[in-house]
């Protein structure tokens, strides 16, 4: 049953809610039997389900703040990569000195380093963070402020093609709003810190806060020029990566929200609060008059997941109807085809 039901969360068949007891427990049996000894599918497994176990987070810590082995490193260093590439936001579960120890071996390896050098250098900019901290902030006072950081986000947004990627919206431009803004700046300082130049800082910032937190969202409407417009923009947990469904989904979920509250989900804006960082499952629902423009928070939070098995399972039997009517549909002509083919050779003055 597992295995069938582990098969159902990589066929996108089945929502993998990362909640349930038996979701995990079916992830955690197939990664125990394989994952651990081939990097890639456990990779694959993550950025498909958004669910990464524990003992995965632990060994990724461990990799990279204490374990001597270099190949340990080597094996982690790698999986890091490849869910930086692929899905992001699920190393948010790691720690930020993890994060950044990992970031900066990364970089040095894609630069020419091997893995063992690389971690060297990593750990020790690390360790040396705390006593230069005073000379730094000075450092960072003195040399950057809060316009060329915002310079530095939307060039790092624009060379993101795949964490930004707008060829599935309809929009040609999302600009990072005041609050993601504020967020890399404050990362940028934090990073500094450690490291000590501004562009590798920077850098960090970006994936180990913009690329973990923040994407592209098409969920709900927003208002644009004094209209309810569907123009995806950034946002701060998006439903889509967050819960790893398309946009698609995730709207037929909000619409499902709608109908059960009587609502227009037109007229519905989602925002993520404290308690979407928290529990990273429920969204505040913002109802907006069309006519006034005034905005009310709605009394009930929207979870997606009480409607996403609805939505996927009704989207799976619409395409399971459709082929099944095709295939009727192709043979009843492959008939229709036998039988003028056998009528033609029965009567030559058909020919």
């Amino acid at each position: 049953m597992e295995s069938t039901l582990f098969d159902d969360f990589m066929g996108g068949r089945v929502y993998m809610n990362p909640s349930n007891t038996d979701h995990k427990k079916a992830v955690d049996n197939t990664l125990a039997r394989r994952g651990r000894t081939d990097p890639e599918y456990l990779v694959q497994v993550v950025a498909k389900t958004s669910y990464m176990p524990q003992i995965m987070q632990n060994d990724m810590i461990g990799a990279a703040l204490n374990t001597p082995h270099v190949e340990t490193f080597t094996e982690q260093l790698e999986i890091y990569g490849r869910l930086n590439d692929v899905a992001p936001h699920m190393l948010a579960e790691i720690s930020s000195d993890a994060n950044t120890v990992l970031g900066l071996a990364a970089e040095a390896v894609r630069t020419g380093s091997d893995p063992g050098a690389a971690m060297e250098y990593a750990r020790d900019i690390l360790a040396k963070a705390p006593e230069q901290k005073e000379a730094r902030q000075q450092q960072y006072d003195n040399l950057v402020k809060d316009s060329s950081n915002a310079d530095a986000l939307q060039s790092l947004m624009d060379g993101d093609e795949e964490l930004f990627d707008l060829s599935m919206y309809y929009t040609s431009d999302v600009s990072p709003s005041a609050e993601m803004a504020l967020e890399f700046s404050m990362a940028t300082e934090r990073e500094f810190m450690k490291v000590g130049d501004i562009q590798t800082a920077r850098g960090l910032a970006y994936n180990n806060s913009i690329r973990r937190f923040w994407g592209i969202s098409g969920v709900g409407s927003r208002m644009k020029d004094g209209e309810m417009s569907s123009d995806a923009r950034s946002q701060k947990y998006p439903p889509e990566r967050t819960l790893n469904v398309s946009t698609k989904q995730a709207n037929g979920a909000l619409k499902a929200f709608a109908d059960e509250n009587g609502l227009d989900v037109n007229n519905l804006q989602v925002f993520y609060d404290p308690i979407t960082a928290r529990d990273g499952s429920t969204w505040s629902i913002i109802v907006v008059d069309p006519k006034t423009q005034m905005m009310t928070e709605y009394d009930k939070r929207w979870a997606p997941k009480d409607y996403l098995a609805h939505s996927i399972n009704a989207n799976n039997d619409t395409e399971l109807k459709a082929a099944k009517i095709e295939r009727e549909r192709i043979d009843a002509e492959s008939l229709e085809t036998l039988d003028t083919q056998k009528q033609m050779q029965a009567d030559p003055n058909m020919m």
